[in-house]
């Protein structure tokens, strides 16, 4: 009969086999006495604390070195420019990219006979204040346009030398609210975040403190664009900005997405679906892994979007015989798109746009309805996909485990996800503000962002290289990657 074992029989003799050693780490140490085995002991736990101590001092030194770092947060829309520094939970400028100029009289020298001309250009609500005041004071017609090419009132789809203008009256702006010494406003009296950020933001940047530049662009961005930024903000503002970084929009929505779960669900690795509604496109992209990168082999889009909603307020007006001769004054774009937010809302109801303003909305899940709305110039309405089927489409392209974890994990974005019913209509949660998620996600990002130097655009580096193009690649291979 085999006698029983126990697990230390198995153990081996570690008295038998460990050499003598007179470190305190062999059978002399039962020789020693015991203050001498305390101070060993003593000696190595110092030594372990030591190291533990300059690990956690190297990690506070990047820390606070991130701190001291100013990230200014851009996100660059197609209806409007929002800007502030990383940790606000709010733009601290949002500007309507619209812009309009006026011909002024300037100050006539006395050896002239006729007064000088000065064109003037004005930003944001500025440009449609300036336009309405010139109709009713002057009577003479002042167009405002569309600074982003890509809009519908751009007077090009090509340049953005009018997109500039208003990021540049933006950043003024901003400099120009910069707070002043250690005094804060009440609201941010009561915000700890608010009184951190004061901290980073109570000087303006100089040569060996400059600010960094965090800019939100597009899943799909135009590499004109990234040029342009980097451009701008390295030669033209260089007394201003020392770096750059391009981050994708959907990414920093669905970091701001993530940050608003439960701890136990905010793992990136099991992905997101992102629905942007936009002013120009409904955008859906999986978003997943730990550096939340966009899947765009998935993208999904139409161009059933907010400002066709815009378009179709002011089609419903003409048709009624408002702003032509006689009548009051036509809406502006920018009074249509009030309109649209304050009165349009989704019902399940099916009703014609050209008679029911208020459910315009409906278009995005009924593009059919379109077909009735004689918009043929604005949107070739038979190619268009609902909203649901643009889901559905992105949701296919998933794997099988995927689409199991995005079913539950679909994060609402955009100006459109407003509206009114919207999200119930597509049975979604989404935050208190969706239109800011994007720049909400890029402020908690910024402090993060300014550790991995090797997605940054240096001013040195742009200086020293000969190909803007290629830096401007890095640039977005990093916006979806780094």
């Amino acid at each position: 009969m085999e006698a029983s074992t126990s697990p230390d029989a198995f153990a081996p003799s570690v008295a038998a086999k460990a050499p003598e050693t007179v470190d305190g780490q062999g059978p002399i140490a039962r020789d020693r006495k015991p203050e001498e085995l305390v101070e060993g002991n003593s000696e190595r736990d110092e030594g372990y604390l030591r190291r533990k101590e300059r690990s956690s001092e190297a990690e506070a030194f990047e820390e606070e070195a991130g701190n001291h770092i100013v990230v200014v947060v851009l996100e660059i829309g197609t209806s409007e420019i929002r800007i502030g520094f990383s940790g606000d939970k709010t733009p601290r400028h949002r500007l309507p990219a619209f812009l309009s100029r006026l011909v002024e009289a300037g100050p006539q020298p006395e050896d002239l006979h006729s007064p000088l001309s000065l064109a003037k250009t004005f930003v944001g609500e500025d440009a449609f204040t300036a336009a309405t005041r010139a109709a009713e004071e002057d009577g003479c017609a002042v167009g405002v346009v569309a600074a982003h090419p890509h809009h519908p009132w751009a007077v090009s789809r090509e340049s953005y030398d009018n997109l500039f203008v208003v990021i540049d009256a933006a950043l003024e702006r901003l400099l120009e609210e910069r707070p002043q010494g250690t005094e804060a406003s009440a609201r941010e009296k009561d915000d700890a975040v608010g009184e951190s950020r004061d901290k980073a933001t109570s000087s303006l940047p100089t040569a060996e403190m400059p600010w960094a530049l965090l800019a939100v662009v597009p899943v799909i961005c135009d590499q004109r664009l990234a040029s342009c930024l980097l451009r701008w903000a390295l030669e033209t503002r260089r007394e201003i900005f020392g770096a750059v970084k391009l981050i994708a929009d959907a990414r920093m929505a669905a970091y701001h997405h993530l940050l608003l779960l439960p701890e136990d669900q905010r793992s990136a690795e099991k992905g997101l679906l992102v629905v942007d509604a936009g002013e120009t496109a409904i955008r859906v992209v999986p978003v997943g892994g730990q550096a939340l990168t966009p899947g765009t082999h998935a993208l999904q889009q139409t161009e059933v979007a907010g400002s066709l909603l815009t378009s179709l307020v002011l089609l419903h007006q003409e048709k009624r015989g408002e702003g032509t001769r006689g009548t009051r004054r036509g809406m502006t774009w920018r009074e249509a798109t009030q309109y649209k937010e304050q009165c349009c809302f989704v019902s399940g109801l099916v009703r014609q746009p050209s008679t029911d303003t208020f459910l315009f909305p409906e278009i995005f899940f009924t593009p059919q309805l379109l077909r009735n709305a004689n918009l043929s110039p604005i949107v070739n309405s038979t190619s268009q996909a609902s909203l649901t089927q643009v889901i559905l489409d992105a949701f296919g392209k998933g794997t099988v485990c995927e689409r199991a974890l995005w079913l539950s994990r679909i994060c609402l974005v955009g100006g459109t996800a407003k509206l009114a019913n919207f999200a119930t209509r597509i049975r979604l949660l989404v935050s208190d503000d969706p239109q800011l998620a994007a720049f909400c996600g890029a402020s908690a990002f910024g402090r993060v962002a300014v550790l991995d130097e090797e997605a940054w655009i240096t001013r040195e580096e742009y200086e020293d290289s000969a190909a803007i193009p290629a830096l401007g690649r890095r640039a977005l291979r990093h916006a979806n990657l780094g």
